[in-house]
């Protein structure tokens, strides 16, 4: 790698130029030029050493200071690069770009193609972004390779306007025929991304900003006393898979943990009966009490390794339908979706439609009927916001029946 100095090239009313820096051998061929803010009278410049005169005739009144900044300047730009190196061993040319735009300033912007922008976003964002999400940027890119092609219309920032978001919404509930908070949540993401391609001067286009992203209310997936008792007591003795596939479900529905946390948490979190979590999704911390419940869970796989059994999130959604039917969790359940106007409902068992998610929605839904305040099932689920937390609760006509009575018979 090679740095260095150069005057600009402008022809200029004012005497003086701009000294930019031009950093080479990153990769075969490309170069990344950096305006140092800097400028000096050519008259002043030293060609060959690529310094202000210090001596002689032309000599620079300022040429000590001058050639000191460019000396920590270069110096700088190594040590940057270094590091990005060291914490990116795979971070490839555009990658090291932008790093050194974000530390130097904006005065020369990055040209990236639109799905250049989307590969170096999921690059630059992979640290601090959870795998699932980091998967969910990849599934958006192929969504709009494919409405690339069918509309026969190449994606560049400057394209992406109100008529864009228009198609690309009706293209992802047609004909990928997904529901709208689906199709929402896809716009939100790319919102993020085009979010950041704009701070960072890679995009200049300012109407994603004007992008609508709707929530459609839900119905929501979990298990009230009766089934949660039932889940409990099936006798899984002989079937190995699926007693630890329930253990693991039923550690979620006692501590309303994500999947996401339950699948990495170890020995060294469980202190005192109480989890200390880090939360993968948006890295809080809490401090989960575990009820007996859960600690017999634990004691049970104290001598494996991990405190809980670990399965995929594909393989526990899997098995707790197994389960659950074999449970006899089969009450005919209707949910509801909406694709644009158009409603769509499905009646199934409702076995079919446990998901690994529901035992944090049960946890949830359980605590507060059991008579726990939202602020405190709040406290332990993470949640910050009432609005969001209130999507968790699946309060049925048979709850609020058997609560009203509570409320109300015993005081007549």
């Amino acid at each position: 790698m090679t740095i260095h100095y150069y005057l600009e090239r402008k022809q200029l009313k004012s005497q003086e130029k701009a000294i930019y820096c031009y950093i080479r051998g990153i990769e075969k061929g490309k170069t990344i030029i950096l305006n140092t803010g800097q400028k000096v009278d050519p008259i002043y410049w030293d060609k060959q050493r690529e310094l202000a005169n210090g001596k002689g005739k032309n000599r620079y009144t300022g040429a000590t200071e001058l050639n000191d900044f460019l000396d920590s300047y270069r110096e700088e730009i190594k040590r940057t690069i270094r590091l990005h190196v060291t914490d990116n061993p795979d971070g490839g040319f555009d990658n090291i770009k932008l790093r050194l735009l974000e530390r130097f300033g904006k005065s020369q912007k990055l040209t990236l193609s639109f799905f250049e922008a989307l590969d170096l976003f999921t690059e630059t964002r992979s640290k601090d972004l959870s795998p699932n999400s980091l998967r969910k940027f990849t599934t958006i890119k192929g969504h709009l390779k494919a409405f690339e092609k069918k509309e026969h219309l190449p994606l560049t920032f400057s394209k992406i306007d109100l008529l864009f978001y228009d198609k690309f919404l009706r293209f992802l509930l047609e004909e990928k025929e997904m529901v709208n908070n689906s199709a929402y949540k896809i716009i939100g993401l790319l919102k993020i991304f085009l979010n950041w391609a704009y701070d960072r001067g890679i995009n200049t286009n300012r109407t994603f900003k004007k992008f609508k992203v709707k929530e459609d209310k839900v119905d929501i997936i979990a298990l009230n006393e009766e089934e949660l008792k039932k889940l409990t007591e099936l006798d899984l003795s002989s079937n190995t898979r699926l007693s630890r596939a329930r253990d693991l479900f039923l550690f979620g529905c006692y501590t309303g943990g994500r999947f996401s946390d339950l699948a990495k948490i170890e020995w060294t979190d469980i202190r005192d009966n109480t989890w200390f979590l880090w939360v993968q999704k948006n890295k809080n911390f809490l401090k989960v009490p575990l009820i007996d419940l859960s600690l017999a869970i634990l004691e049970k796989y104290k001598e494996e390794e991990h405190p809980i059994p670990r399965l995929s999130n594909q393989k526990l959604n899997v098995y707790i339908k197994e389960i659950c039917e074999l449970a006899k969790i089969n009450d005919l359940t209707t949910i509801v979706h909406y694709s644009g106007s158009n409603r769509i409902e499905k009646t199934r068992p409702k076995f079919e439609l446990v998901t690994t998610h529901s035992a944090r929605r049960t946890f949830i839904t359980q605590s507060i009927i059991r008579g726990m305040k939202a602020e405190i099932v709040m406290a332990i689920s993470g949640h910050k916001n009432y609005r969001t937390f209130q999507k968790y609760l699946d309060i049925t006509n048979k709850d609020r029946e058997v609560e009203l009575k509570k409320a109300w018979e015993s005081r007549m």
